[in-house]
């Protein structure tokens, strides 16, 4: 299996450093977002047989409520053998 791969949603870059880097992982590909709210998701780079590991704070998750499902089932469809959340 290849390593997995920590991606960050808005907001949660450094969080997603650290985290990948503790893990002695690379951080993986980004997602783009439009500004304002809009729930324009593009995941940037190849995840395929890969893990990946949401890197998401829930403090504003009336926020999130939209994009975080949206970004795991992108992930899905892009042939990530799995998705988690990880909630700092």
């Amino acid at each position: 299996m290849k390593s997995p791969v920590f991606v960050a949603m808005r907001g949660n870059d450094d969080a997603a450093r650290q985290l990948a880097g503790a893990a002695g992982q690379p951080r993986g590909p980004a997602w783009a977002a439009l500004p304002r709210r809009r729930v324009v998701l593009r995941l940037l780079g190849d995840v395929h047989g890969r893990e990946v590991i949401i890197v998401c704070t829930l403090s504003r998750a009336d926020e999130q409520l939209m994009p975080l499902p949206l970004a795991a089932a992108a992930a899905r469809e892009h042939g990530a053998c799995s998705v988690a959340l990880v909630a700092p």
